[in-house]
């Protein structure tokens, strides 16, 4: 199961525990875990395991991405970084996931 200190270490984050800004980091990324979760879901399949270690780094990659790309909206388009944070690795986990869990591919 993906934590939140799961995701604080993909994100090179110490652990936020104790100051109110950090309560509000700890809060994000409990968030983005959940969204990232649901789009794997229905990405795949609402069947797939989530104990699966490529769906797990998928969810710490995805939750990630999501909590460093908060905009997407830089001077009237589509922040770079965020573009390439869609990147060819998290399709191909995808497409695995969808192939073993029977999601279409």
């Amino acid at each position: 199961m993906v934590t939140k200190q799961d995701v604080l270490d993909y994100l090179t984050i110490d652990d936020c525990d104790d100051a109110a800004g950090d309560e509000m980091v700890s809060r994000r990324i409990e968030r983005c875990i959940k969204s990232a979760e649901g789009w794997i879901k229905e990405s795949v399949c609402e069947q797939v395991d989530m104990e699966d270690a490529l769906a797990e780094e998928l969810l710490i990659k995805a939750a990630g991405e999501l909590y460093e790309n908060r905009s997407f909206a830089e001077k009237g388009g589509i922040n770079s970084k965020a573009t390439a944070a869609l990147n060819r690795m998290a399709a191909d986990f995808a497409m695995q996931l969808r192939c073993k869990y029977g999601g279409d591919v």
